[in-house]
């Protein structure tokens, strides 16, 4: 929706933080096609300034605007995202006897954490980033919602802290030298992005889903808050989908959808139709293959034919296969997935129909177990204890493939089969260094669940659907990422979510409004079709250039990498994610570097 920024110097030339904020703001521009401002605040002992960029959505510019300052102008709100229970709010405050001068969640938002401060944050339902100041109190609040909707990035030194929705920013501020963090790089190789809060800069930190940071007398503390809690525990699904897709959605503009022809996208493409909200669907469309090869995209066809639609279709041929090698920008944090590439494609459409929001079903596979990984693991906690140990090793091996990287010595635990669940198959060439330790310890499939959603959902699905709207003066939202549906995901335990097969809570619900074909059939997923590409005269060119590249060759062992990269050259339809991932890498890499050489690392 919105870039948000804040400056906090502690040494230097006063001038150093004015220029900084400006660069910020210019930087995310993208943002805030509504506007941007910055401010210095009136803060004894150190200088501070706030930034926004904006886009206005359910408000005018002139009410949206920000920084939005109190009634005394001593405590003020910078804000990026949406409080979807800012009514029920602002009827507490308005008891309190708050006179409010609009009607946006923004000024209710305000109001709010100065009343109730961190304690009243729980209250809070919605998608939000923001940083909240009280210079009377020398209070400073920065919060992100507790699913990770909305970025939040830090950086700090014994001159300044910095805060910004976007990496670029706090790069282009000029306030830090950053070098690249080579174990992280290792971390992005075996999982295709970072999990946690680290990225791939010294210095630079994201905000964990629900965490605070208060700045009191000059000293952060972190917090972290658990998810939104919903006040109503609704009784179906039905009732859920009702009261958190109602606010999740406006009613009163149309919005985009990304309509994959998968169960989560669908539901929400009938809702929308049940209750009169204009949708517009967008779908992606090969040009090269067999129609067979595309289900998904046949599906989409299914449903435009089922309720009468008409699809915005996003023709990508070969020529854009190529292109999007060189998709990623070296200010960003590295995330290998192909979907990136193709919500911006969706994203730019839907700008030049002047769509502000775009719906997506992200978030439905980490609440209702809908990954296979969900399953297997499930299964092989169910029946772990009865398989023979002579034949676990390999029933694991033959499940995991060549991601496979333990040797019969090691210990067949949960958290090592999770860890290679969720591994790419590089996984076993990086170097041991590189590599992150274990996750958390995954013992349940509660911990595997918890660890797609507090890592994997924030740092790669949600991530690059912000950056690939945002990059279009877009917002993307996540109507399965409600409180009212998370909660009643909750109410049933993670084995009782898989007893009918991945999912299969929203399948049941989706049957009758298509069919049981439609909701059984298999998915290819939202993603590249990289088999194609790498098919061809050029891309198999490319991925020879690709791994000779110089600057990957440090983070594998060297003997692996020479057998592995020649497997990659001779059937590269069976690396085609692992083949994203070093392509990259190695755009990555080199536009940190203008030269394309001397890349620093840590």
């Amino acid at each position: 929706m919105c870039g948000i920024h804040l400056i906090i110097q502690k040494e230097g030339e006063p001038d150093d933080g004015n220029i900084a904020i400006e660069k910020m703001v210019r930087a995310l521009s993208h943002r805030g096609p509504d506007g941007f401002s910055w401010k210095k605040l009136e803060w004894k002992g150190e200088n501070i300034w706030v930034g926004h960029n904006l886009l206005a959505i359910s408000e005018t510019k002139e009410n949206a605007k920000q920084p939005m300052f109190g009634d005394d102008g001593s405590f003020g709100i910078v804000f990026n995202g949406q409080i979807y229970n800012h009514l029920q709010l602002r009827s507490v405050l308005e008891k309190r006897g708050v006179q409010f001068k609009n009607n946006s969640d923004t000024e209710t938002l305000l109001y709010w954490v100065k009343i109730f401060g961190r304690r009243g944050l729980q209250e809070l339902k919605g998608m939000f980033a923001f940083v909240f100041w009280d210079t009377k109190r020398k209070l400073l609040i920065s919060h992100k919602d507790g699913y990770g909707i909305k970025p939040l990035y830090i950086a700090r030194n014994r001159k300044y802290l910095v805060i910004s929705s976007e990496t670029k920013a706090i790069i282009e501020s000029g306030l830090f030298p950053f070098s690249i963090n080579k174990d992280k790089i290792g971390q992005y190789l075996q999982y295709k992005f970072i999990p946690g809060d680290e990225t791939m800069w010294y210095g630079i930190k994201s905000f964990k889903p629900g965490e605070i940071m208060e700045y009191w007398e000059e000293k952060p503390l972190h917090f972290i808050l658990q998810k939104q809690k919903s006040i109503k525990n609704p009784a179906t699904l039905r009732q859920a989908i009702s009261e958190g897709f109602s606010q999740v959605i406006p009613e009163r503009m149309p919005c985009g959808l990304m309509l994959s022809g998968g169960i989560d996208s669908t539901i929400i493409l009938n809702f929308c139709l049940e209750n009169g909200i204009e949708v517009v669907p967008f779908s992606i469309r090969y040009s090269f293959g067999k129609p067979e090869d595309f289900a998904d995209q046949q599906a989409v066809e299914y449903l435009a034919e089922r309720f009468k639609l008409e699809i915005n279709w996003i023709d990508i041929g070969l020529t854009e296969m190529d292109s999007f090698l060189d998709f990623p920008n070296g200010k960003n944090p590295l995330v290998a997935d192909g979907a990136w590439y193709l919500t911006e494609k969706i994203a730019l459409e839907a700008n030049k129909l002047s769509l502000k929001v775009l719906l997506s079903g992200a978030g439905a596979d980490e609440w209702f177990a809908g990954y296979r990984r969900h399953f297997f693991f499930n299964q092989w906690l169910k029946f772990e204890k009865f398989i023979p140990e002579k034949i676990k090793y390999n029933l694991v091996k033959q499940f995991m493939g060549q991601r496979f990287s333990l040797n019969n010595a090691q210990s067949l635990n949960s958290s090592e089969i999770w860890k290679t669940a969720t591994s790419s198959k590089l996984t076993p060439l990086v170097k041991e260094s590189n590599q992150i330790a274990k996750p958390i310890n995954i013992k349940s499939l509660e911990d595997a669940l918890l660890w797609d959603r507090q890592n994997y959902l924030p740092n790669d699905i949600l991530n690059i659907t912000d950056l690939a709207t945002m990059a279009n003066g877009i917002e993307g939202r996540f109507p399965f990422l409600h409180p009212e549906i998370t909660d009643f995901a909750s109410r049933f335990s993670s084995h009782e979510l898989l007893k009918n097969g991945r999912k299969w809570i929203l399948k049941e619900y989706l049957k009758p409004l298509t069919s049981e074909k439609f909701v059984n059939r298999k998915k290819r997923g939202f993603g590249l079709p990289l088999e194609y590409y790498f098919s061809t005269e050029n891309g198999r060119n490319r991925i020879s250039k690709c791994l000779s590249d110089p600057a990957l060759i440090p983070f594998f062992n060297a003997e692996q990498w020479q057998e592995k990269s020649a497997r990659m050259k001779a059937k590269p339809e069976n690396w085609t994610m692992e083949l994203l991932s070093l392509f990259w890498l190695s755009k990555w890499l080199l536009d940190q570097s203008p030269s394309g050489a001397n890349v620093p690392l840590g």
